[in-house]
């Protein structure tokens, strides 16, 4: 699976970097060559002409690994030699592991988000088994809801945005505990809960509680 993302300072008026992510889940010797591959594809996108002249800019690269590693590599160092000379530039790996959900948030690299199951993916077995550590992943999901809403109620992402991305958290929990039943269906009641309360719901509460207290002050 890989991601074309465009890295924008809002402080800034020009468009920011444009950066090829690669997500990998094993691993391989392929992927520098991969790398160099879909960076030459997504080259296209930002030809320029001048006559029979054309200049093409490769985007950055960098890839997540959602399962690491001592020996997963740092970085992926890619040259390429071409008529009149070489080009040699860097993909740095970023590592799931290295990310709590504070750090996602605080850094706005949601692209991560999605993954964060694979955080506890060791502890699905024996959630399975004896719901051991669901605490913690439960309280880890709500967390990520609480935060999700914060976002929208300040205007950082809209309720589809943060229902798509709930979508797409529910579909890597799916895959994941595809062979573990009982956190599969714990996993999936909480996750349709988030996914048909909306913020909508919440202002209509306080509507209602309002409305109550103020019906009761009256009374």
């Amino acid at each position: 699976m890989d991601a074309l993302a465009e890295v924008i300072d809002p402080s800034k008026e020009s468009s920011g970097r444009k950066y090829h992510f690669e997500m990998e889940s094993k691993g391989g010797n392929t992927i520098a060559i991969r790398l160099a591959e879909y960076g030459a594809a997504y080259d296209y996108e930002s030809v320029t002409w001048n006559g029979a002249s054309a200049e093409m800019t490769i985007p950055h690269a960098a890839v997540i690994f959602l399962r690491s590693n001592a020996s997963t590599p740092d970085s992926f160092p890619i040259t390429i030699h071409y008529p009149g000379g070489r080009a040699t530039y860097d993909a740095p790996a970023i590592k799931m592991r290295d990310y709590t959900i504070d750090a996602i948030f605080r850094k706005k690299l949601l692209l991560l988000l999605p993954f964060f199951p694979f955080l506890f993916e060791d502890q699905f077995e024996g959630m399975d088994e004896g719901a051991q550590g669901f605490e913690e992943l439960k309280a880890a999901m709500d967390d990520v809801n609480d935060r999700l809403n914060e976002m929208t109620d300040a205007g950082g992402i809209d309720e589809v945005q943060k229902q798509h991305m709930l979508d797409w958290l529910k579909r890597v929990f799916d895959k994941l505990t595809i062979k573990y039943t009982k956190v599969q269906e714990e996993v999936d009641q909480i996750m349709t809960g988030y996914m048909l309360h909306t913020r909508t719901d919440d202002i209509l509460d306080q509507g209602i509680q309002q409305g109550m207290q103020q019906g009761m002050q009256q009374g």
